[in-house]
């Protein structure tokens, strides 16, 4: 599971790929890769960097007939820097003995988004990655983003990725975002998670 999160992630970060999803089947073998895309790039050339990616970085060789890639035009692409959200605030509260995940993002013209979520022992990281797409589901009035798993790497340069599924079409498709550990922890996994969705907020859902 943590590997086919890594190399979502990995082929996520091609050039003019906006989210990938991989499938494996009962063995482990990647049976399905499936790439949302600009359309600045040919998908031929999409198609060869998501097999080099996977095959240097991972060790995986994975026939091209199973890389399918679905292209988002420029224009469409480009109405999601008018909806950009930032961070205004980000805390925890505890309620009924609990502690709670806060983050508050507004848009350019000030409106404010809440998003409120429990923060587990499991995975303390999550609630704040869940409270900030609860905010950003609120934001655009539907339930189409959720949070698939935070994790942090590095050690030297210790980061936070954050992977989110979109359920904007026919099959959640998941989106990755990074963010370096400047100050805290929470505040990166929001930039993270925003990270992840900032490239696909402009987008109309699909079903």
């Amino acid at each position: 599971m943590k590997e086919l999160a890594e190399m979502e992630g990995a082929v996520s970060r091609i050039r003019s790929v906006l989210g990938a999803r991989i499938i494996s089947d009962e063995k482990g073998e990647i049976s399905e890769v499936h790439i949302l895309a600009s359309d600045e790039r040919n998908p031929k050339q999409i198609v060869r960097d998501t097999e080099s990616t996977l095959l240097v970085k991972f060790g995986r060789r994975v026939d091209h007939k199973k890389i399918g890639v679905v292209q988002q035009n420029l224009a469409d692409i480009g109405a999601a820097k008018e909806t950009r959200l930032k961070i205004k605030a980000v805390r925890t509260h505890i309620v009924d003995q609990q502690t709670q995940a806060e983050v508050v993002l507004v848009t350019a013209g000030g409106q404010e988004f809440l998003g409120l979520s429990g923060v587990g022992p499991a995975e303390p990281l999550q609630g704040f990655a869940q409270a900030a797409l609860a905010a950003v589901n609120d934001f655009l009035g539907t339930e189409r983003f959720i949070s698939q798993e935070v994790y942090r790497i590095g050690s030297v340069e210790p980061a936070i990725i954050s992977l989110v599924g979109d359920r904007g079409f026919r099959e959640t498709l998941s989106l990755a975002g990074a963010s370096l550990i400047r100050d805290n922890e929470e505040e990166s996994v929001v930039k993270a998670t925003l990270a992840a969705i900032n490239r696909a907020i402009g987008r109309p859902i699909k079903k």
